[in-house]
């Protein structure tokens, strides 16, 4: 129920200061408490995740299989405390407009990513250099042993990994687009974090929410002091928003570019081994 209510009033408290105070106040929940409940409910779930990784772990070694595995951890997003934005400022009467929610914040682009392979890669290791999702594709491939497409995104982290030179530092590209109802072209935000800097370029038309549409295209955060992308910064770095504006806009060129070189493949006849294989991931029942 509480749920319900906080989506339906959800406008109300990003437009009318003070008016979330008073709503909880009426309920006489007390929000701190109420928070880390959520909060404890989080952390209990991603106990239950631990505890299922170390049994997969302990029945990899009973089988022998632990030394030949190359075990990889991650995740597609983050939110913080497991739930909603809203829960990243609970104490707040206010919440930052809807326009203002780039994807490049720690609460959805901050995602564990761990390798661990017995002998080959050393533990106890932690870099703090920016990484990409798109990378895990070029590192397992090297790690195996494989040939690297012609087309690909990302790089492989193997050096950092194994210790050896020729890995070097990029900014993180980030994207989210859907096709807009009205027009049938793309509509969405390209990202860019580049160390302290984090960038949000908007591509093609507003979405029709008013509350949604943003007053300028480009959005600029220091992400070093401000994580959670609440505090722009376009007014005290405009020279920044005319760097990170030209180079989003020509990494969207790059986008639409190498989308021309994937082209739909034919039909496949899957092999009884195969279609087992999916069926034991869950792909497929």
């Amino acid at each position: 129920m509480l749920g319900q209510w906080w989506v339906a009033n959800a406008a109300r408290m990003r437009t009318e200061p003070g008016w979330r105070r008073t709503r909880w106040t009426a309920t006489g929940i007390d929000r701190s408490q109420y928070y880390n409940i959520i909060r404890s409910r989080y952390d209990e779930t991603m106990g239950h995740q631990d505890h299922q990784l170390g049994r997969f772990v302990e029945r990899l070694r009973r089988t022998g299989q632990w030394e030949n595995t190359l075990l990889i951890i991650a995740a597609d997003h983050s939110i913080w405390a497991g739930s909603g934005d809203d829960f990243l400022v609970p104490l707040a009467d206010s919440l930052p407009p809807d326009w203002q929610a780039p994807i490049l914040r720690s609460s959805i682009s901050r995602v564990p990513l761990l390798f661990l392979w017995p002998g080959r890669i050393a533990g106890g290791q932690r870099f703090r250099q920016p990484v990409s999702m798109i990378d895990v594709l070029p590192t397992v491939l090297e790690l195996a042993g494989l040939s690297l497409p012609e087309v690909l995104q990302g790089q492989s982290l193997a050096p950092l990994l194994l210790g050896q030179t020729g890995w070097q530092s990029r900014p993180v590209i980030l994207d989210q687009f859907e096709t807009d109802s009205r027009t049938g072209k793309l509509r969405g935000r390209i990202e860019m974090i580049d160390g302290r800097w984090g960038a949000s370029l908007w591509i093609g038309p507003q979405p029709e929410n008013t509350r949604q549409r943003r007053p300028m295209p480009l959005l600029l955060f220091d992400i070093w002091n401000d994580p959670l992308a609440l505090a722009l910064m376009n007014d005290a770095h405009p020279e920044l928003v005319t760097k990170y504006t030209a180079l989003l806009e020509k990494q969207w060129e790059v986008h639409q570019l190498l989308s021309h070189r994937f082209t739909p493949g034919g039909n496949v006849e899957l092999t009884p081994a195969q279609l087992e294989t999916l069926r034991a991931l869950g792909y497929i029942r």
